[in-house]
């Protein structure tokens, strides 16, 4: 079974190849070249039947794939989406219990100075 998948598998590749050769057309290949393109001589394969069913098969099972793939990438955005709200979101909530926090020590540290500050005064006094 693996055999067969290795083979459909690799008939796609090759087919996709061939597809995309024949799509982009030798044009590319004379572009890219100084010298006068020599055209090879290619000897067209007929597929079988069969062949051809295993690719539609191997076409339609790559496609699904790629379905899944799309669907898995837009999950994952999503997800990383909602994450980074989450924790902006938790940076906002820290930075409201620091800015508390940090009144509230305040607060504390002036009334302490403000006490030590009367009992200098109140002991000066009691002299």
């Amino acid at each position: 079974m693996n055999r067969t998948k290795s083979i459909i598998t690799a008939g796609t590749f090759t087919g996709l190849v061939l597809l995309t050769i024949l799509a982009l057309g030798s044009g590319v290949l004379q572009a890219s070249s100084s010298e006068p393109a020599i055209m090879p001589v290619t000897a067209e394969i007929a597929p079988s039947a069969t062949g051809n069913v295993e690719l539609e098969q191997a076409l339609q099972e790559w496609q699904s794939y790629s379905a899944e793939l799309e669907q898995t990438v837009q999950t994952l955005q999503a997800r990383d989406l909602a994450y980074q709200q989450q924790l902006e979101a938790a940076n906002q909530t820290i930075t409201q219990l620091e800015g508390q926090v940090n009144s509230a020590n305040r607060s504390l540290y002036q009334e302490a100075e403000s006490h030590e500050h009367e009992e200098h005064e109140h002991g000066e006094h009691d002299d």
